[in-house]
């Protein structure tokens, strides 16, 4: 394999996920997810025909590994378990995910690593994933209620998210895992991953627009969040993303004429009621 060689964790998934070493031409490793998932494109050798190559992308992840593995209470890596559990191959056909195959090290129960074999739909990502699409009501954010309104009412009130394999993150988790508090004790601990400068930042405008008023009730909430959290646990609930934005989204184009809202990085997805997306 030229370029950088797969640790050797990653390499002993690769037979689990249909991958064998003399198929892999290249490897090159790409920018780390916010879930501090290891990434790597694979150019691979296409079946018998010479001179054929196509690309995938492999996604490494450990228990609790982190800041949001950590804040999210991840320990058995739910993106991994989601995609073992068949319940991907459920979404509706308005919502794709790139993952092909997934594989544990160690027992799934308890695993001690993932690795997800993913298509490369880097043509079919956002453009300008962090800007907002110029209009009052984008078209965009039109289709993606749409879609995202589909999912919820497939998984509502599933019982299946109520099983401690997927390791889902709970309601309150979910409720403080980016709030301004947590964002702003990472950044005093030193910690420089770039998201956390744009939620601070966002967290600022937040309370400037919403006025004095607004803003003191949502931060006695997030400071005692138990009288809301009760309220929330009588909700319905349903299988919930959890990280809906810019870098995590993507079109594409369906058999129809229409588009799928492509779906990539789900490490905070939940049980919850759907207004969480």
């Amino acid at each position: 394999m030229k370029g950088i060689p797969l640790p050797e964790e990653v390499r002993a998934l690769m037979p689990r996920l249909g991958l064998e070493s003399a198929d892999v031409i290249q490897v090159k490793p790409m920018p780390g997810g916010l879930s501090d998932g290891r990434l790597y494109r694979l150019w691979l050798r296409h079946g018998d025909k010479v001179g054929r190559e196509q690309t995938r992308v492999l996604k490494y992840a450990e228990p609790l590994a982190g800041w949001l593995g950590e804040t999210s209470g991840d320990t058995r890596i739910r993106e991994a378990q989601l995609a073992a559990s068949g319940l991907f191959a459920e979404l509706p056909r308005t919502i794709a995910t790139a993952t092909i195959a997934v594989a544990f090290r160690g027992q799934r129960e308890h695993p001690a690593g993932a690795a997800l074999l993913m298509r490369d739909v880097r043509t079919h990502l956002v453009r300008e994933p962090l800007r907002m699409p110029p209009g009052t009501i984008p078209a965009d954010a039109v289709m993606l209620i749409d879609r995202l309104a589909r999912m919820h009412a497939h998984f509502w009130n599933d019982p299946r998210l109520d099983d401690p394999m997927l390791g889902l993150m709970s309601p309150e988790r979910a409720l403080v895992v980016t709030g301004p508090e947590g964002i702003a004790a990472r950044l005093a601990s030193g910690d420089m991953l770039p998201y956390l400068s744009l939620a601070h930042a966002s967290w600022r405008d937040f309370f400037t627009l919403a006025g004095d008023d607004a803003a003191r009730r949502f931060q006695v909430v997030l400071a005692d969040p138990g009288r809301i959290l009760r309220a929330i646990e009588r909700l319905p609930r349903t299988l919930v993303h959890g990280d809906i934005w810019g870098p995590n989204m993507g079109w594409q184009p369906d058999a129809h004429g229409g588009w799928r809202l492509l779906l990539l990085d789900w490490a905070l997805a939940l049980a919850g009621p759907a207004t969480y997306d």
